[in-house]
């Protein structure tokens, strides 16, 4: 599944972890974000505060805050 951010797109989902109670998407960065000094992998929360839609048919999560948590990772 790709990870989007508006209209840019973080990465792709490459697994779902379980860290505690809460599961985390295991996201493989997009090259060109990589490419910007951007870490290679980053873990986003799967929570309403972070995840905004899936939608399995299309293949894509759309998600709010991403970029910051790859910012920081």
């Amino acid at each position: 599944l790709d990870v989007m951010e508006g209209e840019v797109c973080l990465g792709k989902v490459e697994e779902i972890e379980r860290i505690g109670p809460l599961d985390y998407l295991l996201v493989t960065t997009a090259s060109a974000l990589v490419d910007k000094g951007l870490a290679a992998t980053f873990l986003i929360p799967y929570i309403d505060h972070f995840v905004q839609h899936s939608d399995v048919k299309a293949k894509v999560i759309h998600v709010i805050g991403g970029l910051d948590l790859l910012e920081a990772s």
